[in-house]
């Protein structure tokens, strides 16, 4: 249930673009950048990057299972202390939820 769950915010993003602003100025893989710019991060984009995902616009919950990932590539509700506060809840009810689907049907 929690590899479905994964799965389907890998490919449907909480959050699809994060933005963040830089303190000070900086040199990032060579590129000057001034204090106060805006990067913005893809997220949707990224969930779905076959550098990270072997067929990543396929629905496979399998990869979630017994298997490591970037740490950055899976942030459906942003990541570190500027995440989602509610990310715990969100996931708790997401799980809820699809239980009780699942529940509801009836399998031949």
């Amino acid at each position: 249930m929690k590899a479905v769950a994964k799965e389907v915010l890998r490919l449907f993003p909480a959050a699809p673009l994060n933005g963040r602003a830089n303190e000070y100025d900086e040199v990032i893989g060579g590129y000057e950048v001034p204090q106060n710019t805006i990067a913005v991060i893809p997220t949707a984009r990224v969930h779905r990057d076959v550098r990270f995902y072997e067929k990543p616009e396929s629905f496979n919950p399998d990869r979630w299972i017994d298997q490591k990932h970037h740490p950055f590539a899976w942030a459906p509700f942003g990541h570190g202390v500027r995440s989602c506060l509610g990310q715990r809840l969100a996931l708790a009810e997401t799980h809820i939820a699809l239980a009780k689907l699942v529940k509801n049907f009836k399998y031949v």
